[in-house]
């Protein structure tokens, strides 16, 4: 999920597994000057990649819920183009996951937000916290978010 709160920009994703404690990263972005909600809906999504891509046990099927259909569309979209970086990095780290635990069916579902779907609503407080300066350790997150991200050309020209 990415959430704009108190003039900041996060990012978080929630990994379930049946039977297991659920799993999470969350990055705080930059302000709303230099960051946008867009952002971090796809930043959450590469979270989300990268939580596979830690685990350790293998699964046959994963589904990314997000509630923001724009970013469903992006990541189906596999022109490169401005912007579109952190998709790129999403679909990378997806794939280095499929070859790190098989290659396990993947879709990408919309959600309903704010309707009090558990995964949903864990990563939409977890990236209020972001959007506060909250993040993970940087060890556990991408090695793409290990750094401040570029100015959002969007938020930029707000």
């Amino acid at each position: 999920d990415g959430s704009g709160f108190g003039n900041g920009i996060g990012a978080a994703a929630i990994l379930m597994r049946e039977g297991q404690e659920p799993k999470s990263l969350q990055l705080h972005l930059g302000t709303g000057s230099k960051q946008v909600v867009y952002g971090g809906e796809a930043v959450g999504l590469l979270l989300g990649a990268e939580l596979l891509r830690q685990e350790t046990d293998p699964f046959a099927s994963v589904c990314f819920c997000t509630d923001n259909q724009a970013a469903i569309l992006s990541a189906g979209n596999y022109r490169p183009g401005s912007g579109r970086f952190i998709l790129e990095w999403f679909r990378d780290t997806l794939d280095r996951a499929k070859t790190k635990n098989g290659n396990f069916a993947c879709q990408l579902m919309w959600t309903p937000g704010h309707c009090g779907i558990e995964g949903n609503e864990m990563a939409d407080d977890l990236a209020k916290q972001a959007a506060l300066g909250h993040s993970s350790n940087r060890r556990r997150l991408p090695r793409y978010l290990r750094h401040p991200l570029p100015a959002s050309k969007a938020a930029v020209k707000q």
